[in-house]
């Protein structure tokens, strides 16, 4: 019996982790995309700001500056290195101003569901106590 039992646990484990690994491959690949969407705005914004000429994006003019010149190859990475280091601080702020709202949202909503599962009705059972006149807590006086 306790075999039986040690045998489910342990496939169960294992699809679990087979489907975690399926979940993380797959959202690499969704990144991978994003990456490789990204180079070419990068390097165009950093070939712009040191003013350097302006490479060849074709595919195979990529392959074959990366088997003639990789120097040239390495100084479009460095390009796009540039751009991004450049472009990213702007980026964070503007994400982080348009998320705000939309995470304080969801923490407000969300808290006091999460509360309640974890808790059972104890959260609707609860009382906070009333503050004082002179609280050293609530800084009221």
């Amino acid at each position: 019996m306790t075999n039986l039992v040690i045998r489910v646990l342990v496939e169960v484990t294992l699809i679990t982790q087979q489907e975690r690994h399926f979940r993380q491959a797959s959202l690499s690949a969704q990144a991978s995309a994003w990456q490789v969407a990204c180079i070419l705005p990068f390097m165009r914004l950093g070939e712009f700001i040191i003013r350097a000429p302006k490479l060849d994006a074709a595919p195979v003019a990529i392959k074959d500056m990366i088997f003639s010149d990789p120097g040239a190859a390495l100084k479009g990475i460095g390009h796009a290195l540039i751009g991004w280091l450049l472009a990213a601080p702007i980026i964070i702020v503007v994400l982080a101003q348009i998320l705000k709202p939309i995470l304080a949202w969801a923490a407000q909503r969300y808290t006091a569901v999460v509360a309640s599962v974890i808790m059972g009705n104890a959260v609707q059972a609860l009382q906070l106590p009333e503050r004082h006149a002179s609280c050293s807590i609530c800084g009221l006086v």
